[in-house]
């Protein structure tokens, strides 16, 4: 399925997946995000031959509630695309094998969810 990168009015970085535009949003941060976000970065560096990169997302609205809404994900090795994953549901949780370099993730929402918690961690 292709893809398109686009930039929108306020130059916030936007795709097309299966004709829906989702735009890329912010990670929360704060008090009230700490355990969701507790252990994982936007950025993490692995330093082994083979690695786990573990990833978990989850997307709420700009209330804070929940978001059951679609979503994709991208995951960046030394700033080159390295892989995308999309959920049909507001989280997304998993583990890649990866080799060493520096890793970060880029969460793609629809306009209803408007935030992410979450993010990548190694072991």
């Amino acid at each position: 399925m292709p893809m398109q990168f686009n930039l929108n009015d306020n130059n916030k970085a936007t795709k097309q997946v299966g004709g829906k535009n989702l735009s890329q949003q912010p990670r929360e941060t704060g008090s009230q995000y700490t355990n969701d976000n507790s252990g994982y970065n936007v950025t993490v560096k692995a330093t082994n031959l083979i690695n786990t990169l573990h990833y978990n997302v989850k997307t709420s609205t700009d209330s804070g509630a929940s978001s059951a809404d679609p979503f994709s994900i991208s995951i960046y090795k030394d700033g080159e695309l390295y892989k995308m994953i999309s959920s049909s549901t507001g989280t997304l949780s998993g583990s890649l094998w990866v080799g060493s370099g520096t890793y970060s993730i880029k969460v793609y929402t629809s306009s209803a969810a408007s935030h992410w918690t979450g993010g990548l961690a190694t072991s």
